[in-house]
């Protein structure tokens, strides 16, 4: 019961009820309506039944209206239990919660994690992408000023060679006034 009551304390302190105790007695030997009563603090969805085994099992409604008849109804089947049961059925109940809750609790953190993990992944593939693209780009621009410099350097090179030929022709033309 010390480790329900330190379950409950918590749950209830983060809830923003502080030094709550557990107490049964409003509930008399109705186990399932205590595990229905204590699931409420949890969450609005989840319903305890009985098994004639004497097994306890939670199912999860869709929505808070359908739970909260559902748990209506599950504690009106069980509402008095025979009283032969034992107290160790009912530690037994509890432990059922707080090890039901206590999954639901490491599920959804390993849910967070793995949400997490695929967003650090999405980023991490997108920076890639980007460097890619970025890359892709600079490549073509180098492509594209290797081609302008290899234009200008035809041009530059064509220039020369009719520099080259007017000097020539006027080298013909001086030689020419010369020989008149």
């Amino acid at each position: 019961m010390d480790a329900f009551n330190a379950w409950v304390r918590k749950r209830m302190e983060s809830r923003g009820y502080e030094n709550l105790l557990f107490d049964t007695s409003k509930f008399g030997s109705n186990h399932v309506e205590t595990l229905n009563g204590w699931q409420s603090f949890c969450n609005d969805t989840t319903v305890w039944q009985r098994t004639h085994y004497g097994h306890y099992y939670a199912i999860e409604c869709e929505d808070p209206n359908t739970c909260r008849l559902a748990r209506q109804a599950a504690d009106e089947r069980n509402a008095r239990m025979d009283g032969d049961e034992k107290l160790g059925e009912h530690t037994d109940a509890l432990a059922e919660l707080m090890r039901y809750n206590n999954e639901m609790d490491r599920r959804k953190e390993e849910m967070d994690k793995l949400k997490e993990e695929a967003d650090k992944n999405a980023e991490e593939l997108e920076i890639k992408n980007a460097r890619k693209e970025a890359a892709q780009k600079g490549l073509a621009t180098k492509r594209r000023n290797k081609e302008k410099r290899d234009e200008q350097l035809r041009l530059t090179e064509h220039i020369c060679a009719e520099l080259e030929g007017l000097k020539g022709q006027d080298e013909q033309k001086n030689e020419l006034l010369a020989g008149l």
